[in-house]
């Protein structure tokens, strides 16, 4: 593999990675475990989780549409703290 292809941080150890990743925003965070089966391990071993319902529910929406969006991010936190 030619040197600047190479990825350096899968060089590291996954412990390391997830606390890289624990300065980010959870947000941020999460999108990562987008770009592999790795990332999304690394994910899920941060300390820095923040469960925010802006980031589900929109105050514009009606009060159906929010009550439906704040069930499915109660499930997501619950799922989040399950595993």
């Amino acid at each position: 593999m030619a040197m600047a292809n190479r990825d350096r941080f899968m060089d590291l150890p996954q412990c390391l990675l997830g606390i890289i990743i624990s300065f980010l925003p959870f947000k941020d965070a999460a999108r990562t475990s987008v770009l592999s089966k790795l990332w999304l391990n690394v994910l899920r071993t941060t300390t820095n989780i923040e469960f925010e319902e802006s980031f589900f529910v929109d105050p514009e929406e009606s009060d159906a549409t929010r009550a439906n969006k704040r069930r499915a991010f109660v499930d997501f936190a619950r799922e989040w703290v399950g595993n």
